[in-house]
This record gives C-alpha cells, structure tokens and sequence, in this order.
C-alpha cells in the first residue's frame, strides 16, 4: 500500500513540464541529470550523482562503470565512442516515469527515453528505456546508479 500511495502522489508532478516536483522526490536527480546532459554541463550530471560507489551501464564500450569515478569515466567513454562513430547533437528526451518505488531512503525509477543525434551528419533516434536506482542521504536524492537499454538506432523520420 505505501508503494501504491507514494506512486500516485508522485504521478502527477514527478516529470510534468513546468511542474515543480518536491526536493525530496526520488525523480529529482534524474530530471537534472537529463537536464544537464542535454545542455552539455558535465559538472551538473556529475553532481546528481552519489560522491562514492556509482554504477552505470550502458551500450557504449566498456558497458560498464564502478566506482568513485564511474560518472567521469562513462563520460569519457562515451566522448570517444562518439568521435568514433561519428556522432554529435545527442540529446536525451525522458517521459513520464512507468515506476517510482521508494523504500526508506531508496528508490527505483523506469522511465522511457529516445536519444536522438547525428551520426555523420544523418539524423538519428533511438527509443529506450532509463532505469536509475537512487538514495536518500543527506544532500537529498542522489543517483547511485543507472542503465541505458537501447535499442538500435534508426535514421529519424522513419
């Protein structure tokens, strides 16, 4: 029943736009983490982020980051793998959360994404789904770790 409640007192204002979602809502950390993400402000993605043991998974190469400096070394990971690839512009659009689940001071958020950037100039989407699992301390929520499941990317339009 607590998980019921607290869903639907947080379904209404979690990722609404122009809504003001509480300081204390597990959903906090992901929307300003997206947020800077978009606009480019690794300082600001990295402080959504728990200081000390953060994973994070996703589908570029290595998959996978542990640690006090997982954030700085996914990030670095993903800046090569784009210059690889060819990729620029990525933006990440993030819906409405399908859960929010709080026990104590932990959470779990899913909600669906679509990346969408150019890969050689060619527009791209590609639909996912984020999952984060976030904690309650004394700076309020932070992100302990999150997951990219992609999908494979396709030219927009189609």
């Amino acid at each position: 029943m607590k998980r019921i409640t607290a869903l639907l007192a947080l379904a209404g204002t979690l990722l609404a736009p122009g809504a003001s979602a509480a300081t204390d809502s597990p959903t906090t950390p992901v929307r300003a983490f997206i947020a800077a993400f978009d606009k480019g402000d690794a300082a600001a993605a990295r402080a959504t982020h728990e200081s000390g043991d953060v994973t994070i998974m996703d589908e570029v190469p290595p998959h996978i980051w542990q640690g006090a400096h997982a954030f700085d070394q996914w990030l670095t990971s993903l800046a090569a793998y784009d210059k690889a690839h060819g990729r620029t512009g990525g933006n990440v659009a993030l819906s409405a959360p399908r859960v929010v689940t709080v026990e104590g001071n932990r959470g779990y958020v899913v909600a669906p994404a679509v990346y969408t950037f150019a890969a050689n100039g060619r527009p791209m989407r590609e639909p996912a789904t984020m999952t984060f699992a976030v904690h309650r301390g004394a700076a309020g929520w932070k992100i302990a770790g999150w997951s990219w499941n992609g999908t494979v990317p396709t030219p927009a339009g189609k």
